[in-house]
């Protein structure tokens, strides 16, 4: 039958529209890259990541703590989660747990941060 529903037939329509919205949503994304480039006289084109970060050295522990924990409080912030070891892409719970147990690996800065603490 030529109406014959099949994985084949399934996988082709899903590949099909997995490339149109693919397309769509790349066209649309560049689109806010290149208006936001555009309103940027920095850039000649594109912009992609903000320009408008303050770099800070780490110059004490109690400033190097205040960071560590304000990083992990953005996705908190920004309503992805509801607690910062919750977020599967922070280092929060490697330091709430006090090991490397998250799902990236990182270098805990725990043995230079004796007396301070690190989390909520």
């Amino acid at each position: 039958m030529s109406g014959e529903v099949t994985n084949g037939n399934i996988n082709h329509y899903i590949r099909f529209y997995f490339w149109k919205i693919f397309s769509l949503i790349s066209a649309w994304l560049l689109q806010i890259f290149r208006n936001c480039g555009e309103a940027n006289s920095r850039n000649q084109e594109f912009q992609f990541w903000r320009q408008d970060n303050q770099p800070k050295e780490c110059f004490s522990i109690p400033f190097t703590v205040q960071k560590i924990n304000y990083i992990h409080q953005n996705p908190v912030m920004a309503g992805l989660v509801r607690c910062a070891e919750d977020y599967r892409l922070s280092s929060a719970i490697d330091y709430a747990e006090g090991r490397q147990c998250g799902l990236l690996e990182v270098d805990l800065l725990l043995s230079n941060l004796k007396g301070y603490q690190v989390g909520y």
